[in-house]
């Protein structure tokens, strides 16, 4: 393999060892991906995995409009679980998980 540089162009060679760019087997495929996913199992299994959030559904309060729709010269509000108000829901909050 030539060996260059932006200034001096061909500056030399260099003997490569080609066989870690090879196609890998299906055989070390296989092994890798059993490794893989063995280091995946002990990591899940590390967690705890208890941290949770309330979602529009979970936080208590009205269902009510706070303000009309229309005619107020604020924003378009649905109820005060949403997440935009404070004490709203939360969107994608963490949840337990079994993974």
């Amino acid at each position: 393999m030539q060996v260059k540089s932006y200034k001096a162009g061909s500056v030399g060679q260099v003997e490569i060892d080609e066989r870690p760019f090879y196609d890998k087997s299906e055989k070390d495929r296989v092994l890798y991906r059993t490794l893989k996913d063995a280091v995946v199992m002990y990591e899940a299994n590390a967690r705890q995995g208890t941290a949770s959030t309330r979602g529009r559904s979970q936080v208590r309060g009205t269902n009510a409009k706070p303000y009309r729709q229309k005619h107020t010269g604020r924003a378009r509000a649905g109820d005060r679980k949403s997440p935009i108000w404070r004490g709203g829901g939360t969107v994608f909050g963490p949840k337990p998980s079994s993974s």
